[in-house]
Order: structure tokens, then sequence, then C-alpha cells
């Protein structure tokens, strides 16, 4: 009883250390996506990125474009794969329970000199199938925390912010993940943005993608 009670004893330790380390394996946040090359379609690629960002991101705290909110903030595409095997059996009629569905990111920041509460940011994004990718927009700076330092930051100012994004889903037969961290530094600005420039005279900016006032692209054409 003494030898059973101890070795019940030292399983357990190792199961609560066990669930204590980051899920990499499972679901794996694999990059940032460069924004989409078609400003004025703005769609994530279905399956993986096209291409992905290889440096910094940016975005300035406020907008100054016609009929696009003042507040700026930071969305980008981020590519998920699902390392877990489609697990449908044919012969037995069991179907695949494997496909992970994201139901909040777990975003962490942190930058010199300020003080950014965490938040959790629940969002509907499409599945991320087994065995497969997927790519879903994702608050990188959402606008709550953008607004902060907004408040906090001084006039044409610059602050480097790290954002730490984990996500939590389930999969189809109800268990459920929390995957590992995944850092993405960015360039904040306390400055307005005019708007991006044409290189065509008498063009005009159509859209921009994901937004303006960050990484991003953007569209022209005759007004």
């Amino acid at each position: 009883m003494k030898l059973r009670s101890i070795a019940a004893a030292a399983l357990a330790v190792l199961l609560s250390a066990t669930a204590c380390v980051d899920n990499y394996a499972s679901i794996e946040l694999f990059g940032l996506c460069g924004p989409p090359a078609d400003a004025e379609a703005c769609e994530p690629p279905p399956g993986e990125c096209d291409l992905y960002v290889a440096d910094r991101p940016w975005m300035a705290t406020n907008v100054n474009v016609p009929g696009t909110p003042t507040d700026g903030y930071l969305v980008l595409g981020m590519q998920f794969n699902n390392q877990l095997p489609n697990n449908a059996d044919e012969t037995t009629g069991r179907v695949n329970t494997n496909d992970f569905i994201i139901d909040r990111y777990l975003l962490d920041f942190s930058a010199a000199g300020f003080i950014l509460p965490s938040l959790e940011y629940p969002t509907v994004a499409p599945p991320v199938p087994a065995s497969g990718s997927t790519v879903a927009w994702v608050p990188i700076i959402p606008i709550e925390t953008a607004n902060l330092l907004d408040s906090a930051m001084t006039a044409n100012s610059w602050a480097l912010v790290t954002t730490t994004v984990r996500v939590e889903g389930h999969l189809l037969d109800g268990s459920t993940i929390e995957t590992g961290p995944f850092e993405i530094p960015v360039d904040v600005f306390d400055i307005a943005y005019a708007g991006a420039t044409c290189p065509t005279a008498g063009d005009v900016v159509l859209a921009y993608c994901p937004r303006p006032g960050q990484t991003g692209t953007f569209a022209c054409g005759p007004p």
C-alpha cells in the first residue's frame, strides 16, 4: 500500500508538471502573413500565407483618413497549423474529431514605461483542419490597447510593444487546447496617419488592407 501510494503521488506530480508545459505540438502558431496584395478584395489566403512578415509590423495610434474611424489599431493575418492527424475511420464509421475551433485569443503586452493589461479576445475564425492550415485575422494590438497607448504616449513619440499571442480553442471531440506563446514586436507611433500617396499623379487611394495606419497594402485608381 505504501509503495502504491508513493507511485500514485509521483504520477500526480508528473501529470501536474506536464499540464504546465506549453503546447507547441498540436496547434502551431506558425507565422504572420504579409498583407494581401489585392487590397480591394482584402481576403487572407484560405490555407497558408502567400508570404510572411519579415520585419516588425507598425501602427499609428490615430488615423486621419476620410471615411475611416480615427482610432488606430493593428490587425494581421496569422497562419495556424493543425498537426493532429485526421482520425476518421470509414471502416468503423468514426468521423474526424481533430479539427480545431479557435474560441479566443489570449493577448499579453509588454512595453517599457507602460502598464498594459492582458486581454481575452473572443473571436469567430475559420476552423483549422486536421493535418492542415488556416489563416485568420488576429488583433495584434486591439483598439482597447491602442487607446491606452495613445493616452499614455507623448505626441510624435515611438514605443516598442511586444504582443504575446496564445490561442484557446477546442477540438470537435470537445477537448480544449491552449497553444504555446507567439511573440510579435510592434513599432507603435503616436501620430495621426494622413494616408498613403499614390504613385501615379491624379490617382486616389481606393482601398487599404487590412486598414490604414498600419502595416498593409493599398490600391490606387482614378477618382
